[in-house]
């Protein structure tokens, strides 16, 4: 699904799509790459972000579907 300039990529675990669920994020226009991945057996209602070298973050809610 495009989302503006980002191609976006959203999936989850099957029948466990609120618990487990993650999302790809692809801005080709300036070469970068997202990662949110939800697992709220390990960050509770937040979820962890990953972007190029940089160390993992932790946002509030779970990954975007849209």
């Amino acid at each position: 699904m495009r989302n503006g300039a980002r191609l976006q990529s959203w999936g989850c675990e099957a029948d466990d799509c609120g618990n487990r669920n993650w999302t790809i994020f692809i801005d080709q226009s300036v070469d970068n790459i997202e990662i949110c991945y939800h697992d709220s057996e390990t960050t509770g209602t937040q979820s962890r972000w990953y972007r190029g070298d940089r160390a993992a973050t932790l946002r509030d809610a779970e990954c975007p579907s849209e």
